[in-house]
Formats: C-alpha cells, sequence, structure tokens
C-alpha cells in the first residue's frame, strides 16, 4: 500500500546492515486493491567466498485469515459473555419468583 511504500523502503539499510528485517507491511491486492497485512521477513544474501551482500530475499506471510479468525473469535466471546449475562438474569429471575413472600 503507499502509506507503507516509504516505510519498506527504510527498512533497507537495516537489512543491507544486520543481515535481517522482520516486520509487518500492508500489501496491496492487485486485483481488487484491497490492504492486505502480511508478516514480512527480509533477510540478506551473501557471497559465500567473499561474504559480500549478493541479494535480498524474503519469506512474507499473509495475516489476512489470521486477523479474520481473530475478529470472529472476539466476536463469539463478547456474544457469549452477553448470553451469560442474560442467561444469570433468568436465573436469578426465577429464582426470586420461586422465594416465598415474608
Amino acid at each position: 500500500m503507499p502509506e507503507d511504500r516509504a516505510r519498506a523502503r527504510e527498512k533497507w539499510p537495516t537489512v543491507m546492515r544486520m543481515g535481517r528485517w522482520r516486520g509487518e507491511l500492508v500489501f496491496r491486492h492487485f486485483k481488487t486493491g484491497m490492504p492486505m497485512p502480511f508478516l514480512v521477513d527480509w533477510f540478506r544474501i551473501d557471497h559465500p567466498r567473499t561474504r559480500e551482500p549478493m541479494n535480498i530475499a524474503t519469506m512474507s506471510r499473509d495475516l489476512t485469515a489470521q486477523r479474520r479468525s481473530e475478529g470472529e473469535l472476539r466476536h463469539f466471546n463478547e456474544r457469549l459473555e452477553q448470553r451469560v449475562v442474560e442467561r444469570t438474569a433468568e436465573l436469578a429471575e426465577a429464582n426470586d419468583s420461586r422465594r416465598p413472600a415474608l
């Protein structure tokens, strides 16, 4: 995504100096243009004899499904908490209606 382009460029010197950078960047889906969060691992590949930087490689993981799952789980937890409150109130009301009047 355009917002992360400058941030990504800022990380290249880190990769060159330290040999690796890991972090999250948001990419854009080619067809839909929708943002897609990715966990990115960039690492430097050095020449086997000279040990000079030769290439930079990346391994990236799409976090879209994970984020969706976390959101769904949060929704189910909230719904469960709501049902517990409702059921507790129902049980309290039922108990109160069974108590003899003093």
